[in-house]
């Protein structure tokens, strides 16, 4: 009897092993180059306006809104190449994407005055450590 109990057991442990393995191998397998192509962060979920909260942090007139909209949208063009390009490498993606992130900042930081410069120093900053900071939802 105990012989028997012990083979059970015994089963039991190898087919928890034989289990997770299997899906440590699927888990795996989807992660490979065949997986489906993965898109440009922030392509699937709706993100703030950034123009919008640019505009809260250094007041743009409307004709620094309408350059600064296309500097972003040269900028998620430009991302979504990169990370196009990158064949599913995320490091890669990313560092590309800093850079960008860089230039795009510049090119913005190029069409303010020099107020709004050093706002525009100060959201980047709090947006390094905390996020951007967004409007309270309304109540």
């Amino acid at each position: 009897m105990k012989h028997i109990k012990l083979s059970l057991i015994m089963v039991a442990i190898l087919g928890s092993i034989i289990t997770s393995t299997a899906v440590a191998q699927v888990e795996n397998s989807s992660a490979s180059t065949n997986a489906p192509a993965q898109t440009a962060p922030g392509a699937q979920k709706k993100r703030p306006d950034r123009v919008q909260l640019l505009d809260k942090a250094v007041t743009l007139t409307d004709d620094q809104k309408t350059k600064v909209k296309a500097i972003y949208e040269d900028q998620d063009k430009q991302a979504k190449a990169l990370f196009e390009a990158s064949k599913g490498d995320r490091k890669t993606a990313f560092e590309g994407i800093r850079k960008l992130q860089d230039e795009t900042n510049k090119k913005i930081k190029e069409l303010l005055t020099t107020e709004q410069q050093t706002k525009f120093t100060k959201f980047l900053e709090e947006s390094k450590q905390h996020g951007p900071k967004r409007p309270a939802p309304a109540q």
